[in-house]
């Protein structure tokens, strides 16, 4: 899991459950402002449930060939554009 994924967390956690209202109002706000800055939904959080799996893929000529990769790509990447 990565620092960001950790602290986001973190912040939800306390923001639903926090000590105080004051930290559980703050831990949602500066939660909120992270989520915008980085362009995260809060359910791609919630989602740790992921699944790998091997899947083969047919295509037909050049065209076809590089839009199957262009959609690899693009599912498979991170934020930072690195599979």
């Amino acid at each position: 899991m990565t620092d960001l994924k950790t602290k986001l967390l973190n912040l939800y956690r306390v923001a639903q459950a926090g000590g105080t209202e004051g930290e559980a109002v703050n831990a949602e706000r500066v939660l909120n402002k992270l989520l915008a800055k980085h362009n995260i939904l809060l359910s791609s959080l919630m989602d740790t449930d992921t699944e790998q799996r091997w899947v083969e893929f047919q295509y037909k000529g050049e065209h076809e060939k590089s839009l199957l990769k262009a959609v690899i790509f693009k599912v498979a990447s991170d934020e930072k554009g690195t599979i």
